[in-house]
């Protein structure tokens, strides 16, 4: 049995993303297990008990969302209605950037708890996770309505961190048209399963895969990883991105950004 709270976080933004995932790692680890999503439909499925998320548990205690989601499928109005009447009900609070009080009223005849204008001075990441504690705390928390892990299979493990992997190329936006995104995906997830452990090994292990070349395989992850970032925001990349990049080169090498990724993903395992 576990005592952490189990937290969905619907949001499309990737600065919030990062920044709500960043606290809750660094500060809220032992106590939220984080499960997030862009798609009102697949975070009622998840709240519904219809579809397991990434972190599988056996019920959602608490919801983060952003009632947008301009960039995601949906809208936070959508989330709100599927699961409407539903029990066990999870705590709901919301994040926007919109001050209209017609919406504000809409929302909480739904149920909402509290609402946080994401301008308002003082907003945090921070004031909204402890906020979210408090009232979990309040209605029973530690030990009553707590999410339950089930024991990830081997399989679900992979299928979890091909998951994670697709997460953060899209988040750079490498293009899916480009095969140097799968050959990339692929050497990412044999360094993080340890199939491989040094960059020549991982390349021809993908090589073999994909029945090309080894130059090949380098050639096609370089020209993925330049679309990215001749065709990216910088300041987006560099969010996302954060290890030094040469001069002259304006882009990570196909082995820097490997690794890198590898490191990162291990991180959120």
């Amino acid at each position: 049995m576990n005592n952490r709270m189990s937290l969905l976080f619907i949001e499309d933004e990737p600065t919030d993303i990062q920044k709500f995932q960043a606290l809750i790692k660094a500060e809220y680890d032992e106590k939220i297990c984080l499960n997030m999503t862009d798609s009102s439909s697949e975070a009622a499925d998840f709240t519904l008990g219809k579809k397991r998320p990434k972190q599988a548990v056996e019920s959602i205690n608490a919801v983060i969302l952003d009632l947008e989601l301009h960039k995601g499928e949906g809208r936070g109005k959508d989330y709100l209605q599927k699961i409407q009447g539903y029990e066990p009900r999870p705590i709901i609070v919301v994040v926007t950037n919109t001050m209209s009080a017609v919406t504000y009223n809409e929302i909480r005849d739904f149920g909402v708890e509290l609402i946080y204008y994401k301008r308002q001075k003082g907003f945090s990441p921070k004031v909204v996770i402890d906020d979210l504690l408090d009232m979990w705390r309040a209605q029973g928390g530690i030990g009553t309505n707590v999410a339950t892990e089930w024991e990830e299979t081997e399989s679900e493990k992979d299928e979890r961190i091909r998951s994670l992997i697709n997460d953060e190329l899209n988040q750079i936006n490498m293009s899916v048209k480009y095969n140097g995104r799968t050959h990339a995906a692929d050497a990412i997830f044999l360094l993080i399963n340890k199939k491989a452990t040094d960059s020549n090994a991982v390349y021809n292990h993908v090589a073999d895969e994909a029945d090309i070349t080894y130059s090949s395989v380098i050639r096609n992850v370089q020209t993925a990883i330049n679309s990215a970032w001749d065709k990216g925001n910088a300041d987006e990349l560099s969010i996302h991105y954060t290890a030094p990049i040469t001069a002259e080169t304006g882009a990570p090498t196909p082995t820097e950004f490997i690794r890198f990724y590898a490191d990162k993903i291990k991180k959120l395992l």
